[in-house]
């Protein structure tokens, strides 16, 4: 018969999770249940005749994951627990701050198939049940994580090129620039500002096969030279 497999939570100091983790907490339960939450953010930006416009696509909001446990220290599960000491051994790994980074350690969840790599959110405990002298003898756990990952795995995610990089582009047939700058900068409205960049009279009947500067934009409204 297979050995149970029970949820893991590693500690990380390094931003990608890279080399050995400092320490770990496995849980006394695994989860009946866990929750993935994946949102992505949209803008609006008022209306135009009394219509509003479409959402303006602002990036993907980073991935919530949560589920809830329990630590049992009645005998029941596991004999010798002891709740202070449990919660005390939890909090080290993911929610105490690391002296050596100056901030909570970035926590890779892993368990079967599930593997997420994130930093926790909220930690809620609810006390259930206790001894005649007042002493824990259950807690209820509800563990809830923000998504994490590092430039690199973020730019694959995107899958779209940086704005933060120029780039010469030669005009095709069915092209104009202010689809190019939407394309680039995610706002059509740079597109005089491109004109100006690449000394044209007007963004507007730029003849095809014309190659054209797309600077980086180092900020909002402000382009490297």
């Amino acid at each position: 018969m297979n050995e149970l497999a029970k949820m893991t939570i590693y500690a990380f100091e390094k931003q990608d999770f890279s080399g050995a983790s400092k320490s770990e907490y496995i849980l006394q339960v695994n989860p009946a249940v866990i929750k993935y939450k994946k949102e992505i953010a949209l803008t609006s930006k008022g209306s135009l005749g009394g219509q509003f416009r479409a959402p303006k696509y602002a990036g993907h909001k980073p991935v919530e994951f949560s589920f809830d446990t329990i630590l049992d220290a009645t005998g029941a599960l596991e004999p010798n627990k002891d709740i202070v000491k449990e919660m005390e051994k939890l909090e080290a790994v993911m929610y105490n701050m690391d002296g050596e980074i100056h901030r909570p350690y970035y926590l890779k969840v892993s368990w079967g198939s599930f593997i997420f790599k994130g930093t926790l959110n909220s930690l809620d405990s609810e006390y259930t049940l206790f001894t005649p002298t007042g002493s824990p003898l259950r807690v209820k756990l509800t563990f809830s994580f923000t998504g994490y990952m590092d430039k690199l795995q973020a730019a694959k995610i995107e899958n779209r090129r940086s704005p933060d990089l120029s780039r010469l582009i030669t005009l095709k047939a069915d092209e104009n620039i202010p689809q190019l700058c939407d394309r680039i900068y995610g706002d059509a409205s740079y597109c005089t500002d491109i004109a100006r960049c690449n000394h044209l009279v007007s963004f507007r009947n730029v003849k095809q096969g014309t190659s054209l500067m797309f600077p980086a934009l180092v900020k909002k409204d402000e382009f490297t030279q």
